[in-house]
């Protein structure tokens, strides 16, 4: 009974090694330092996911970004307005530009091209006639002020290969 007894007090005190050696390894709340795979084993190599150098995507020109901080962008409850129903495929057709011209999106609301049959009309339209009414649709809403012609190229570009 006696070597019953201390069995298991052995078990308790490696237990108890076992959570002191976890407490003790473990990052502490509001740590700059996290571990990677860290467990109890002192024999374990920790890695500082921290120190890792991440590269970073670059963002739009400063130029872009004055003028997308200038939109105010619609709102999920905004393309689920009945008086803009079809904004949410008007949306996902400026999202498919390259680059993305979904900042135009307000722009093309308020002109009036809010549904997928706008767009698709839109297309058809002679290069020509697009052009112009591009150029009236993105000069008309004080967010697109300074709005390129490379911006106009690109949207009459992606109307014929996106619809035709």
């Amino acid at each position: 009974m006696t070597q019953h007894n201390s069995t298991r007090n052995n078990t308790l005190q490696n237990v108890a090694r076992k959570e002191n050696m976890r407490e003790y390894s473990a990052p502490k709340r509001g740590s700059d330092t996290l571990y990677k795979d860290d467990t109890t084993s002192p024999l374990q190599p920790r890695i500082n996911t921290r120190s890792v150098t991440k590269t970073q995507k670059p963002g739009p020109a400063p130029r872009a970004k004055k003028y997308v901080a200038r939109a105010r962008p619609l709102l999920e409850n905004d393309i689920n307005r009945p008086d803009i129903a079809g904004a949410a495929v008007v949306h996902e057709f400026l999202k498919t530009c390259h680059p993305p011209m979904d900042h135009y999106l307000s722009a093309f609301i308020k002109f009036g091209c809010s549904t997928e049959s706008h767009l698709r009309s839109f297309a058809k339209f002679n290069q020509e006639k697009k052009y112009g009414i591009l150029k009236e649709l993105l000069a008309a809403h004080p967010v697109t002020e300074g709005f390129t012609e490379m911006d106009v190229a690109v949207l009459e570009n992606q109307l014929e290969v996106y619809y035709l």
